[in-house]
């Protein structure tokens, strides 16, 4: 193998001279400094896609009526000509140098064994929240129908089927009448969100709540709070409204502080279970997932850190979300939902005790609590360029030990449900054409684990409703955490859009089989640069993954155990060649193997993601 410290050098200047280039491909000079969306005029495409208020609004009100947002095209046709794999000869030993000084390895599919899951949904989720919908924003900026339209292709176009959103009671609560309007403006903007969603095949998955706080104290200084009504709030004075406190058995709390959970978790439920039954009516049946609490570990200040989120604190909540699904069984809305959970934060500092709220629980004797188990992570390494294999690996092995463990592992699915590759150099929202190879390395280490779906954070930069603050991950309001910003500032995706969602859109959202590899021995013993992904979608067509993180073309023969007989097409994202714009094309095939039975050789580019796809178009 080559010299890493070498490698690195030419990485670092190679970021150097990507990071200038980029300045003048990727960014939009008008739209930084104008409430207007700026919108490209080159709609090709030659290589990728397909707290409270600070009242900061200043001039940054968008003209919603603005004709100027055009409708940009799908980009040129750039498929090229697609050439028939004529098996060129295997090349050299596995890893070694050819003797022109090129690269070569060999791969490996086991596709003669038993599948690692049979329930893989791939990179198909992201955070989408209903705020681009709600069009009475205090500040007065809010999409026009266009932005609107544009966002939800690009969502569908990118290979997304589950949104996961804030939702707040306080959008259907009516304090004049103490009951809940599900008619009211911003329930109606709710409804009009889920539809569009629901028009594109993809389910909502709503929280419950961020955290903890918002059933057993409230959420000081977040405007979104589940709890800023006095429904919730005030559950030890206030009458029941809907009597849902009528047949629970308050014996059972231990203490006066339990009695409140209680009262304030009924009352939450008896909102959500009114919710499903509202979208029925309306012919809404794509809210098709509950989310308790999403970082339940930071109710407050007084509560530990995620890694040490064990005895009272868990208690709590198990506590909190028994009570919830409790009042849900009664109201006949529990089955209409997967109930996914814990969702707790970790710190990359600390990967041997991941998984310690999902380890509690199951101890208890709790494997019945959710359908779907999960939690965040996010990669990262001083150097986008730097082996992400050390850090994610170990992580995600340490997320499915508790499910082994209690014989979970294959029987109920395991989602990371907040995933993003970053760097000390490159954090999350700035543009990182590396970050969406390093997303495909963990997808792909995802798959080898026996993880069913990863869910980005985020696609897209959002702003958040009513909000103009600045100051952490907002500016004026806006969330810039996405892989694409939001279309108040341009329409133009940041690089790493078009190969994280390039991954996504070719990997399949439901009943996918993943097969083992020799991606692990290569990543292992060899310190390869090159990382492989084996997935049998739904509909009996392969994907292959294959990325070559290093600075040099590799010939590599991909071999099966069992003949595939399918038709492979190749779609390649080169990420130091990436030109954003505002078409956000994703790369298309620009080579056909046809008939591949047990074996297909290939050169993969420099620094690339290949994805090699049964699946046409």
């Amino acid at each position: 193998m080559r010299n890493s410290k070498l490698i690195k050098l030419l990485c670092l200047i190679l970021s150097i001279i990507m990071a200038v280039s980029l300045l003048g491909a990727c960014s939009d000079k008008e739209g930084a400094n104008s409430s207007e969306p700026s919108v490209s005029s080159d709609p090709s495409s030659n290589n990728d896609d397909n707290s409270d208020d600070d009242n900061q609004a200043g001039d940054d009100t968008a003209d919603n009526n603005s004709d100027e947002f055009d409708q940009p095209s799908d980009g040129d046709d750039n498929s090229g000509d697609n050439w028939e794999n004529n098996e060129p000869s295997e090349g050299d030993d596995e890893g070694d140098d050819d003797e022109e000084g090129g690269y070569s390895e060999s791969l490996h599919v086991f596709n003669a064994e038993a599948p690692i899951i049979s329930n893989y949904r791939g990179m198909s989720s992201t955070v989408y929240h209903a705020y681009g919908h709600m069009l009475d924003d205090k500040t007065g900026r809010a999409y026009n129908q266009e932005m609107l339209d544009l966002e939800l292709n690009r969502l569908q176009n990118a290979g997304v089927h589950y949104a996961r959103t804030r939702y707040t009671t306080e959008w259907a609560w009516d304090a004049k009448t103490g009951g809940w309007n599900w008619d009211s403006a911003r329930m109606k903007y709710y409804w009009t969100y889920c539809k569009n969603l629901q028009d594109r095949n993809i389910e909502v998955l709503q929280q419950v709540g961020w955290h903890l706080g918002v059933v057993m104290k409230g959420d000081k200084g977040q405007p979104t709070s589940i709890t800023e009504h006095n429904y919730i709030k005030s559950a030890n004075s206030y009458t029941d409204k809907y009597g849902e406190s009528a047949s629970y058995d308050f014996s059972q709390c231990p203490d006066s502080n339990y009695r409140y959970y209680a009262k304030s978790s009924l009352r939450l439920a008896e909102a959500h279970a009114q919710l499903l039954l509202e979208a029925k009516k309306r012919g809404i049946n794509n809210i098709t997932h509950l989310m308790y609490f999403t970082e339940p570990s930071y109710a407050s200040t007084e509560y530990p850190a995620p890694e040490t989120y064990i005895g009272k604190a868990a208690d709590e909540y198990i506590f909190i979300v028994r009570t919830i699904q409790g009042k849900l069984k009664e109201r006949g809305v529990y089955d209409m939902v997967k109930h996914v959970g814990p969702n707790f934060s970790c710190k990359q500092s600390n990967a041997t005790n991941y998984g310690g709220l999902a380890r509690y629980i199951l101890d208890k004797g709790n494997e019945d609590l959710f359908d779907i188990w999960t939690s965040h992570f996010y990669a990262q390494r001083g150097e986008a360029f730097d082996n992400y294999y050390d850090v994610i690996h170990p992580t995600f092995e340490g997320f499915l030990k508790p499910m082994k463990d209690h014989g979970l592992y294959g029987k109920k699915e395991f989602w990371v449900d907040e995933f993003y590759c970053r760097s000390d150099n490159a954090l999350l929202g700035v543009d990182s054409p590396w970050a969406g190879l390093q997303m495909a390395v963990g997808g792909i280490i995802a798959q080898q684990s026996g993880i069913s779906n990863i869910s980005t954070w985020q696609i897209f930069d959002q702003l958040w409703t009513d909000q103009s603050n600045t100051g952490g991950e907002f500016n004026n309001g806006i969330h810039t955490c996405g892989s694409a910003p939001s279309l108040f500032i341009s329409s133009i995706p940041k690089s790493q859009y078009y190969t994280t969602q390039l991954f996504a859109k070719y990997h399949g959202y439901e009943n996918g089989k993943t097969f083992r590899t020799n991606n692990d021995a290569l990543r292992e013993v060899t310190s390869s640069d090159i990382s492989i992904g084996a997935v049998q979608l739904a509909d009996g067509s392969w994907t292959i993954t294959v990325v070559n993180s290093s600075l040099d073309d590799y010939e590599v023969t991909v071999e099966f155990d069992k003949a595939i007989y399918q038709t492979l097409y190749r779609h390649v994202s080169e990420v130091t060649k990436i030109v954003c714009t505002t078409a956000a094309h994703l790369a298309d095939a620009d080579k056909t193997f046809a008939d591949v039975k047990d074996k297909f050789i290939d050169v993969v580019p420099a620094a690339s993601v290949a994805i090699y796809t049964g699946v046409k178009g």
